[in-house]
């Protein structure tokens, strides 16, 4: 219990630091935009995930099509799981296994331009 306190803490602290360097500008690469993203991700709600993906954007445009694509497909599954939706692009995984995907909404060939696996694919992971 204590270990896990430490770690909401430290979260906390790296969540108000990554909003603090947003807020006064000083994010200028795209490591320094998905470094901001990734410590986002982990945000308690719609707020925090939405700033993710906005970070991820930014990384997608300053033109990395590996990690900012990911990144970009992570953070809007995020976003929307937070807000009670279904995910789009299949990122967000349970313990038990995947988590809903809205299969109408975003068809292969999206899901193939940012780096993600087809729908038959993603079912078929193993965790």
């Amino acid at each position: 219990h204590e270990d896990i306190r430490q770690m909401v803490q430290n979260d906390q602290a790296r969540l108000k630091s990554v909003e603090a360097l947003v807020a006064k500008g000083r994010l200028g690469t795209r490591s320094d935009y998905a470094s901001a993203s990734l410590v986002m991700q982990h945000s308690q709600g719609f707020a925090g995930y939405r700033l993710a993906h906005e970070l991820a954007v930014c990384r997608l445009i300053l033109g990395d099509r590996d990690l900012g694509r990911w990144l970009v497909a992570a953070t809007y599954d995020r976003m929307l799981n937070s807000v009670g939706h279904d995910q789009r692009f299949g990122t967000q995984y349970l313990a038990i296994g995947h988590r809903r995907t809205d299969e109408a909404g975003i068809n292969d060939r999206q899901r193939k331009a940012f780096g993600r696996p087809t729908l038959a694919e993603a079912r078929a992971r193993k965790l």
